[in-house]
């Protein structure tokens, strides 16, 4: 994603917290990838102290009047993709019955795969807050038959 974007106001949730959208969060992402390339900031796995000013830096380049800061923007959005991106790596490397749409860009099911998967993830949770159910017990889970 090249060149420069619209100005974007400062979104902030209810809670007070900020409140990425759709574009911050691509160009977020296009401005990892233009660090990565540039190689001033790689480590071997991953990215060397002072990327996230850097980040900010392009970000506020390519989104004026953003507002989002290294500090707690930044550092906390990557938390929750890497959150996010777990999970969808977990669901295609390790479940049966998920696909994906390349021209989408999304992960795919049939409904009942999708149900189950909901299913699971509700029961587990209630399981874990009422203190039945440990850690290794998620892992050995079962979705549409099959984990690898």
């Amino acid at each position: 994603m090249e060149g420069s974007y619209a100005s974007v106001t400062f979104q902030v949730s209810k809670s007070g917290k900020k409140k990425w959208t759709l574009v911050e969060d691509a160009v977020l992402i296009s401005c990892m990838i233009d660090l990565r390339n540039m190689g001033t900031h790689n480590a071997d796995t991953g990215f060397k102290s002072g990327y996230l000013l850097e980040l900010e830096k392009m970000l506020l380049e390519k989104l004026s009047n953003c507002g989002i800061k290294a500090r707690p923007h930044i550092e906390s959005r990557l938390k929750t993709l890497k959150r996010e991106w777990a999970i969808v790596y977990d669901m295609m490397l390790n479940t049966s019955g998920f696909g994906w749409d390349s021209t989408w860009k999304m992960v795919t099911a049939e409904d009942d795969v999708w149900e189950t998967y909901v299913a699971l993830g509700r029961r587990m949770v209630l399981e874990a807050t009422n203190g039945t159910a440990g850690m290794h017990q998620m892992g050995q889970q079962r979705v549409g038959g099959q984990r690898s």
